[in-house]
């Protein structure tokens, strides 16, 4: 099961061998679990047989595990992936018992770079209670959200709250990544989820996005201008945008000198050109 190429052949053994051998290799899992799932091809093997297992034996291997294991599992590089394949069993109630194990923990896991992984794919997969119960965690500090959009890897958090998590709950988080669109655009993570919120964004949201740029301007900021360049490209507010135009012309050699800058100012120019 550990090496690198008899993984295959038990895997292979589980999708065709017969019934009593299937058994003989849960018999073996279940005296190994934690040690295979950390491991770099175990966790392949502990993966397939989970996913080509019924739903009663998926329930039993979830039982094999202690529970304060599932924290350290969504840790791990190699059990992280097994913790999402626990995940997809059917039952709620059993989606319920895995989520209760990890949901103290839930901004600890958004900032390390496996458990992460875990949070979006619940994000991405989980019951509407469960995206409610993540955005309850990572949004009731302002202090700790901001540490999370700006995060390497908790930005990918948001960027999934954002798309996923329901309107009602995501409203004032998007806010107030708008309101604060100067500095986050700026941002090497932030500014992906400045982007990704502008995508789901309603045209209001966006409006006031483009109201705080227009009286900032951070055109030519290595991830900014990306920023600035969707603003321009969804806007169909020809006046703010006349404005923005009016706001850089004065620099526009200077500005014309950045690539970025030279994208906003050709996307800019074809844009009134158009209106």
């Amino acid at each position: 099961m550990k090496d690198a190429f008899g993984n295959y052949v038990v895997q292979k053994i589980f999708e065709i061998g017969a019934e009593t051998q299937r058994h003989e290799l849960r018999q073996i899992i279940q005296t190994e679990f934690m040690e295979l799932s950390m491991h770099k091809y175990g966790c392949r093997v502990l993966q397939a047989v989970f996913e080509k297992s019924a739903v009663h034996q998926q329930i039993f291997i979830i039982t094999l595990v202690f529970p304060d294991d599932f924290v350290e599992l969504s840790k791990n590089d190699n059990g992280n992936h097994v913790m999402q394949q626990l995940f997809r069993c059917e039952p709620l109630n059993v989606k319920d018992y895995l989520f209760d194990k990890v949901k103290n923990d839930i901004f600890e896991l958004s900032l390390d770079p496996y458990g992460s992984h875990v949070i979006q794919y619940i994000l991405a997969n989980g019951s509407p209670t469960h995206r409610s119960e993540i955005f309850k965690c990572i949004s009731r500090n302002a202090d700790k959200l901001l540490k999370l959009i700006q995060d390497c890897y908790g930005n990918y958090v948001i960027q999934h709250a954002v798309q996923y998590c329901a309107q009602t709950d995501k409203d004032n988080l998007m806010w107030f990544i708008v309101e604060g669109v100067t500095a986050l655009a700026q941002d090497k993570y932030a500014s992906n989820v400045v982007e990704r919120t502008l995508k789901y964004a309603a045209p209001d949201m966006k409006k006031q996005a483009l109201r705080i740029i227009c009286n900032q301007r951070p055109d030519m900021d290595a991830y900014a201008n990306f920023v600035v360049q969707k603003l321009v490209v969804d806007s169909e507010d020809v006046v703010m945008l006349a404005y923005l135009y009016r706001r850089i012309r004065p620099n526009l050699g200077e500005i014309r000198r950045h690539t970025g800058g030279r994208n906003i100012i050709d996307k800019l120019e074809q844009k009134l050109r158009h209106a």
